[in-house]
């Protein structure tokens, strides 16, 4: 078995009300299979809302999943860059949606 390490850290300041988020992906990416349900059941026990952008889709798709089941609202970054599938997944799981002003841009 290899050993995946990921680390992500979201910074938020409330004096100057900013965010800044740090993500490294490990490799091999994480799937949905290296955290349990009980563990992630646990990590989103005390979260108020759970903040997809879906940076890593099979990961963003079942934490929100899990989410949903608990009740927890989702706020779901609709980023360009997602394909339609990808996008229309998480949408589907989401309580509010935030995108760009020139998203989705007409071709």
């Amino acid at each position: 078995m290899v050993e995946t390490q990921h680390l992500f850290m979201s910074l938020l300041i409330r004096k100057r009300k900013t965010r800044t988020c740090i993500i490294t992906s490990g490799y091999p990416p994480m799937v949905p299979c290296d955290i349990s349900m009980s563990n992630l059941s646990a990590a989103l026990q005390d979260v108020n809302l759970l903040y997809l952008d879906g940076y890593s889709h099979e990961m963003a798709l079942s934490v929100g999943k899990q989410a949903d089941l608990m009740k927890i609202p989702i706020l779901v970054d609709a980023e360009p860059e997602r394909t339609k599938t990808e996008l229309e997944h998480l949408l589907d799981l989401s309580s509010y949606i935030v995108c760009s002003g020139k998203f989705p841009e007409v071709s």
